[in-house]
């Protein structure tokens, strides 16, 4: 799994002037923790990942399926995804 961070932008894709780490607070810490191996830590606490960021593999895709219906889609495969390999992030800026 791989996700990274975004600025934050309204209808006409002007920046709003905070991403959207900043928003959910995860912050220098928690990144820390997340590539030393502490994702689920992290992930426990509260949802990290957006969908719209992430791409996972395929080889996952048997795991996660079906989401359950009161999961939100990019917690569920941010969780299973870390719990059966490594999550990576990239930050944008």
């Amino acid at each position: 799994m791989f996700f990274s961070d975004a600025y934050v932008v309204d209808q006409n894709l002007h920046p709003s002037g905070y991403t959207i780490w900043e928003s959910i607070s995860f912050d220098r810490f928690q990144r820390k923790k997340f590539m030393k191996g502490q994702q689920l830590e992290v992930l426990l606490k509260h949802n990290v990942v957006t969908g719209a960021t992430m791409a996972f593999h395929s080889r996952i895709r048997e795991i996660i399926l079906p989401i359950p219906e009161i999961w939100i889609h990019d917690a569920w495969i941010a969780l299973l995804g870390s719990i059966v390999g490594r999550g990576y992030f990239m930050r944008s800026h």
